[in-house]
């Protein structure tokens, strides 16, 4: 068995007192409907504030019976706010929404974080390119060919000269006449510079080849960080839906709560009213209806339901007794 909910009172009181207005039978004492509305009274500060195991709860029975009982573990697991009130629900409510919204602004400031490391890499890259266009042109200098023709030339030239020195019918003197040690040495002189030059065209083919490698790492580098960047853009599309839709519910329910706010209650001893209100919150409007029965001087009750004007939006409803003393 639940505890007694509101809207079963309210049910309960209508039924009872529309059936003793179309026929003869007495409607039930004003002891019997206070005692009701008591008990709604009690559980509806319940529904807002909340309870617990072992606090005092009421319940009906199909024959309309009350009865005073122990809140058990089961009763707060029926209640339809597990026990916590409305007050703690829309608490959690305005925490959870206020976690999102740092998960937003978090998710933002990592966002611009990436940007700001592809842009690193961006120019690394950049002054990757450049580099390698300074040793292309290092190498097409100091490759030259008309330079290695240059050293060929000399070589010839020198070839001729030694064998225009070692031909004896040249020779006057012996100061004019090259040694064989002297005509090794600049064969030797002439090799080395001819290697130099191949080691050094070498090397620059060497940083050429790591210039190109570099490229391709920042290129894998540069590849995953806009993976990364797509990743978080999804993620943060998600959340700002996330947070608007609960930004749009809140609203709604604070609407439809001010609309329920302005119907009125009964001032006549045994008049019936029908009220209507409209309420509005921000960007978010609801309309509100209500109805309403004055038993005695002393003693009142009213109902009403309120719906947001938006697409989407849910019911909200209270219902409500008044004593006087």
């Amino acid at each position: 068995m639940k505890h007694f909910q509101s809207k079963v009172l309210t049910a309960a009181i209508l039924a009872a007192l529309s059936g003793s207005a179309m026929a003869d039978n007495p409607p039930p004492s004003t002891d019997e409907i206070a005692k009701a509305a008591l008990v709604n009274s009690y559980n509806n500060t319940q529904d807002i504030n909340g309870f617990k195991v072992g606090d005092t709860i009421y319940d009906i029975n199909g024959n309309g019976k009350i009865t005073r009982k122990t809140a058990t573990e089961d009763d707060v697991k029926a209640d339809d706010f597990g026990g916590l009130g409305l007050k703690e629900v829309l608490a959690q409510h305005d925490q959870s929404l206020a976690d999102l919204t740092g998960t937003v602004d978090e998710n933002s400031e990592a966002l611009v974080k990436t940007a700001e490391v592809v842009n690193d890499i961006s120019a690394d890259v950049k002054a990757n390119t450049a580099a390698i266009g300074e040793n292309k042109a290092a190498i097409a200098k100091k490759a030259d060919q008309t330079a290695l023709d240059a050293v060929s030339e000399k070589v010839t030239a020198n070839e001729t000269a030694i064998g225009k020195k070692a031909n004896s019918a040249d020779v006057y003197t012996k100061a004019e006449v090259y040694t064989k040690q002297e005509s090794d040495n600049r064969f030797v002189k002439i090799g080395d510079r001819i290697g130099n030059l191949n080691t050094t065209a070498n090397g620059l083919e060497t940083r050429l080849a790591d210039a190109e490698k570099s490229v391709a790492d920042h290129g894998t580098r540069l590849a995953s960080a806009e993976k990364s960047i797509t990743e978080h853009g999804t993620r943060l599309n998600g959340l700002d839906r996330t947070v608007s839709d609960l930004r749009k519910e809140t609203r709604q329910g604070l609407a439809e709560q001010a609309a329920l706010s302005g119907l009125f209650q009964p001032y006549n001893v045994g008049r019936f009213n029908v009220t209507a209100a409209v309420g509005g919150y921000k960007s978010e409007s609801a309309v509100a209806i209500g109805t309403g029965f004055r038993f005695t001087e002393n003693f009142a009750a009213k109902a009403g339901v309120a719906v947001g004007t938006s697409s989407g939006s849910s019911a909200a409803y209270h219902v409500g007794v008044n004593y006087e003393w």
